[in-house]
């Protein structure tokens, strides 16, 4: 184990000396993460979706969702019929949750 921190600590040693090399491997780590944002924010402007990739952190949704599955979320203009499930975002609590419609819901005014 203190022989692998040791070779960290040699390779590190090595890239703070080559400046070029430190350079490149900041780029690459910076390319990797506005990648990722990029496709994130790419998700989020085509489902229209502020959390377009969400995970199921618990049982409460079985047998459709198992625990661990991850939804991909939608805002289509498609009215809510019973046997879909609803995604809802409480940003003052910060909190989410994932429902199931049983019922045909009734809107008022």
């Amino acid at each position: 184990m203190l022989e692998i921190v040791e070779d960290q600590i040699a390779e590190l040693k090595k890239l703070w000396k080559n400046k070029r090399l430190l350079l490149h491997q900041g780029l690459n780590l910076a390319m990797i993460v506005f990648s990722a944002l990029m496709i994130w924010k790419g998700l989020m402007f085509l489902t229209k979706s502020e959390s377009p990739v969400v995970v199921v952190l618990s049982g409460s949704m079985e047998p459709a969702f198992q625990r661990g599955d991850i939804l991909f979320l939608n805002n289509q203009a498609n009215p809510i019929r019973v046997g879909n499930s609803a995604y809802n975002q409480i940003v003052a609590l910060l909190t989410h949750g994932l429902h199931a419609i049983d019922a045909t819901p009734v809107l008022t005014d």
